[in-house]
């Protein structure tokens, strides 16, 4: 894979697409992780005194002619000058209120060595998620070369991931080259006994990542939808709990089947009416004994409905638990680093993963067309 360390930035107009899409509220920024991890990278950037073009997407606008206010980057570049500053980057960062065209040129000649611009919010053109050749090109324009640390959009063939490597020397940038480092070691060669937590609502991506990695994983430890579709599959009575659709049902079956022994299932719930809404007490016994015993750990997906207070014991359990461990230990998905932070535990985790569905999808074996176009290849 080609990484930034093989840039010569010096002078150079830099186009990095980064990953800023954060949750925002009452127009600031409330988790401002995934803009502190690319800051690494900007260092390294500016020090080296490249003239820095950064493009993110925030939400989803859709391409729509009138976009959402509350979809423009003004309160993300507000919060990245703030993190700039209080880690002494002492930097011009300004923003463009258009993506491309001669005014966004203009800028773009306007920025100094060691300056960053900062495009608008690249999904407000249509173009970009259906990596329009057109408008890749028209974002090449801007720059001598490009670097994609968005981790968390490397999944997706889109112009700012895939379509402008077509016309720029590409590379990795540095939050990139430790995620692809860090998921390496769950997918090569685990230290063992590897334990995968996974929960959360939905269980289509979570099904094919026991598929994949069952041959690696001693114990898969599941709660949530992932949960509730093989207890359907094994006819435990849940009632009206909602499960996967057939397909996922289907793999089930062969889940069940094939690695039924590495599968532990709840053994007991905490119910609202007929929807199960965490694990219960013994369950969250078993999975803490597996989480003390194991070498290597990853969790995606919370147990139950944590959001609120009464059923986040099982979530604040296994958090807990794997904090303690002093393993190596990975976590991703929003919702599961909500709740790492909201218990002050992020730094016992040896890795915090900034992707959700590509997360799942590079452990999965799945095709990430953003690492593909930098050279990488899982075979290496």
């Amino acid at each position: 894979m080609r990484t930034l360390r093989l840039l010569d930035p010096q002078q150079k107009r830099v186009l990095v697409r980064v990953d800023y899409n954060v949750p925002i509220e009452r127009g600031r920024v409330v988790d401002d992780n995934r803009i502190s991890e690319n800051l690494d990278t900007l260092r390294y950037l500016i020090s080296h005194q490249a003239r820095v073009i950064l493009c993110s997407h925030l939400g989803r606008p859709d391409g729509k002619q009138d976009p959402d206010p509350a979809l423009r980057l003004d309160p993300v570049v507000k919060r990245l000058r703030e993190l700039m500053d209080s880690r002494g980057l002492d930097t011009p960062v300004r923003k463009s209120n258009e993506i491309v065209g001669p005014a966004v040129q203009q800028l773009v000649e306007a920025t100094g060595p060691g300056d960053i611009l900062v495009l608008e919010n690249i999904r407000f053109d249509p173009r970009e998620e259906q990596n329009d050749p057109q408008f890749s090109e028209e974002l090449a324009q801007l720059a001598d070369a490009f670097v994609d640390d968005a981790f968390g959009a490397i999944h997706r063939a889109h112009a700012s991931t895939v379509g402008v490597t077509k016309h720029l020397p590409s590379y990795a940038g540095l939050l990139v080259e430790r995620e692809v480092k860090h998921l390496e070691k769950l997918t090569r060669d685990p230290a063992h006994p590897f334990v995968m937590i996974l929960g959360g609502a939905k269980p289509d991506d979570k099904l094919p990542l026991i598929l994949n990695l069952a041959a690696k994983v001693d114990f898969f430890l599941l709660g949530g939808g992932v949960a509730n579709t093989l207890l359907q599959v094994k006819g435990t009575n849940i009632k009206r709990t909602l499960v996967g659709d057939d397909k996922s049902l289907a793999v089930g079956r062969k889940l069940l089947s094939a690695f039924g022994k590495k599968i532990l299932l709840p053994e007991d719930f905490i119910w609202e009416g007929d929807s199960i809404m965490d694990i219960g007490p013994v369950t969250r016994q078993v999975f803490e004994n597996h989480i003390t015993h194991a070498k290597t750990i990853f969790w995606n997906g919370n147990l139950g409905k944590s959001e609120e207070h009464r059923f986040a014991q099982g979530t604040r359990a296994v958090a807990k638990a794997i904090a303690a461990s002093r393993t190596f230990s990975v976590i991703g998905g929003g919702d599961t680093v909500a709740a790492i932070d909201q218990y002050r535990l992020r730094k016992h985790i040896s890795f915090v993963s900034t992707g959700g569905g590509a997360t799942l999808e590079f452990l999965a074996g799945k095709s990430l067309p953003g690492l593909e176009v930098l050279g990488y290849d899982r075979n290496d």
